[in-house]
């Protein structure tokens, strides 16, 4: 009997020890299983960060394309803003020119119109081509004046939306 009660001594520690094992072993698995959902998740969210980078980078993209298009338009609309200037301002130097030319003309004629009723009829014709060129002119300076005030809101509203 004595032989039995220190067997029984002898084994209580390794029964203790044993169910102590188990326990630590029953909660590193927990851990672990833990650790695995863990790194399912976290993997998950990883891939959805990557697609969400890609989708940013290529709307970045897309961005810097559109700026790009927008600067080349802007170059394009001041070039072609300067040329219509140009080509306006040198139609007006001509009709000015031209409105001299006749006004030079109109009064050699009224020096010599007393005696002929048919240069007073010319006279009266080009007076109403002087006025005629005139009028053209004053559109030609309307028009310029509207161009470069559209040229203007265009470039105004561009920068605006690029801004933005």
């Amino acid at each position: 009997m004595l032989l039995y009660l220190i067997i029984v001594l002898n084994l209580t520690p390794l029964i203790y020890f044993s169910e102590d094992a188990n326990s630590r072993l029953a909660y590193v698995e927990k851990e672990f299983e833990q650790l695995k959902h863990d790194y399912y998740d976290l993997n998950l969210k990883q891939k959805e960060l990557l697609k969400s980078c890609s989708t940013l980078e290529n709307q970045n993209q897309i961005l810097l394309n559109s700026t790009e298009k927008f600067d080349q338009e802007k170059i394009q609309l001041k070039q072609t803003f300067k040329d219509e200037a140009e080509k306006l301002l040198n139609e007006i130097k001509e009709l000015n020119e031209l409105n001299q030319h006749q006004k030079d003309e109109l009064l050699s004629i009224h020096k010599h119109s007393d005696s002929n009723n048919n240069l007073k009829q010319d006279i009266a014709l080009l007076e109403a081509r002087i006025n005629n060129y005139e009028n053209t002119i004053t559109q030609y300076e309307d028009f310029r004046v509207k161009l470069e005030n559209n040229l203007q809101r265009i470039t105004e509203h561009r920068d605006k939306y690029k801004t933005d």
